[in-house]
């Protein structure tokens, strides 16, 4: 883990846009010649990282946002923009849905549990998700897994946790969710598609029926 992340990153995307413009930095040049811009995303999760995106990057890439907090991370992208004057509806925001169009639901929340509490071991994925509301699925989840109780730990993530951060029904249902995203500010919904059952079948499935609205 990096020591001061934030004063890191500052200095690392103005570097990698010379880097990737051809300029020559320290012993490093591009071997190729430069393909024109390239825009920069960062990955953000938390305020401070949001801000920073909206003032440096050419778009920031999101994960696990809940719809009802859309609105609240888009204003920190925003304000970071706008701090360093810039237009914010220059910073593209994406975001990374996982999705699911399916008969079977509950087989894809129960995969949707296992992924997110792969996440929410993780100090910064669980502060995340007790700030959007989980508190309850990650105490949970936490205390089982402490106690190397797997299986019981992903059955603590709810269904509420799960339909929230996830797009899982008919594609009717699926493409609504992708809609209300857009709508609430997201640029760029990302289709992650999911495949509970392991086939690529799943995953065509999903695919069609969303990417008329999908990147």
């Amino acid at each position: 883990m990096w020591r001061k992340p934030l004063a890191r990153m500052a200095e690392y995307v103005p570097l990698l846009r010379q880097g990737l413009r051809g300029e020559r930095l320290r012993q490093f040049r591009l071997g190729v010649e430069p393909p024109g811009e390239v825009p920069i995303y960062l990955a953000a999760v938390n305020p401070k990282m949001l801000r920073l995106a909206g003032a440096l990057a050419d778009g920031v890439l999101l994960t696990w946002v809940p719809l009802a907090a859309v609105p609240q991370v888009v204003a920190e992208i925003r304000r970071g923009a706008e701090e360093a004057g810039r237009d914010p509806s220059r910073v593209d925001i994406a975001l990374y849905l996982r999705a699911c169009v399916t008969d079977d639901a509950e087989a894809a929340r129960q995969w949707l549990r296992r992924d997110l509490t792969g996440y929410a071991v993780a100090d910064v994925y669980s502060r995340v998700f007790r700030h959007y509301g989980f508190e309850a699925e990650i105490e949970g989840m936490q205390r089982a897994w402490q106690r190397g109780e797997r299986a019981a730990a992903v059955q603590q993530i709810s269904d509420r946790m799960v339909e929230a951060l996830g797009l899982v029904g008919s594609a009717a249902a699926c493409r609504e969710r992708l809609a209300a995203f857009a709508a609430a500010g997201i640029s760029l919904p990302v289709v992650f598609p999911i495949a509970p059952g392991g086939t690529a079948a799943e995953l065509r499935r999903t695919l069609e029926a969303l990417a008329p609205q999908a990147a």
